[in-house]
């Protein structure tokens, strides 16, 4: 049966793919500025919590680095993840970040589908490996906490990108094959981390338009914010004030007991490209 769109539910649980440059603080902000506990899938060296330990941040961390069972590990610390946000002793996720432990996971899918004269088979390999990103990231969603993933990002002109067309410039995460086309279409929203426009190099902002041909994007927000604070506290309660609202649950009638007619919902502008 067709379900009415008055009935849809908003989550306002972040769930954000965090792009930008190397060391532009976005570890430091995440895990400073999300709500808190904050668990940390730390996919590369310690050092990246160095300055979150500095201003004393309310994280804990597991560190997926393994390289011989790198989706094994990933799996086990969601599914623990989601158990513990149940639990009420998380609030918020942090992946960190997605682009090293993309690089593990497929040299994993390699390893498994070698041919029979133990050479590696691409052809098998990369359906492989995106099957299994795509699994992680569909788990990573199920945890009731906000969810931010971090990846470095690769900066195309003109040309294909896995094999599809496209033009102009563009942001996309930097992971390996095809898998960099899906993976920005899975989150919500996708922001880009860099400095101000006004030129401050002592805070950072975060940019919820696309850049160029396309890259950040947010659905949670009209298209009249382009630029806001680094600030995912300040990030979630604009979503909220300004985003989407929340549907109403239908309140029984006096007069007949009947469920009270919903007005039609407004849905916001179609974001404008800047």
């Amino acid at each position: 049966m067709p379900i009415p769109l008055s009935a849809l539910e908003i989550d306002y649980h972040l769930r954000i793919l965090l792009l930008g440059g190397p060391k532009l603080w976005k570890t430091t902000i995440a895990c400073t500025t999300l709500p808190s506990p904050t668990r940390v899938l730390l996919c590369e060296s310690d050092s990246a919590l160095s300055e979150a330990l500095r201003q004393g941040a309310d994280v804990d961390f597991e560190r997926c680095m393994s390289q011989e069972k790198p989706y094994e590990q990933m799996t086990e610390f969601l599914v623990a993840a989601k158990r513990d946000a149940k639990e009420g002793k998380i609030k918020s996720v942090l992946w960190d970040p997605l682009s090293d432990f993309a690089d593990r996971l497929l040299a994993q899918s390699m390893r498994l589908n070698l041919t029979q004269n133990g050479e590696e088979d691409g052809r098998r390999s990369y359906p492989h490996y995106t099957k299994r990103l795509m699994h992680c990231i569909d788990l990573a969603f199920t945890i009731p906490a906000h969810v931010v993933v971090v990846s470095h990002f690769l900066e195309l002109g003109s040309g294909d990108l896995g094999g599809l067309k496209k033009t102009g410039e563009g942001i996309v995460p930097l992971i390996p094959g095809s898998a960099r086309a899906r993976v920005a279409a899975k989150f919500n929203d996708v922001l880009w981390c860099d400095l101000p426009s006004d030129g401050s190099n002592d805070r950072r902002s975060f940019y919820t338009s696309p850049r160029g041909a396309w890259g950040p994007g947010c659905r949670s927000l009209p298209g009249k914010f382009s630029e806001l604070p680094a600030d995912f506290t300040a990030l979630i309660k604009t979503f909220r004030s300004e985003g989407l609202p929340a549907p109403k649950k239908p309140t029984a009638a006096a007069s007949n007991g009947k469920p009270t007619p919903k007005p039609p919902m407004k849905l916001p502008q179609s974001q404008v490209r800047r």
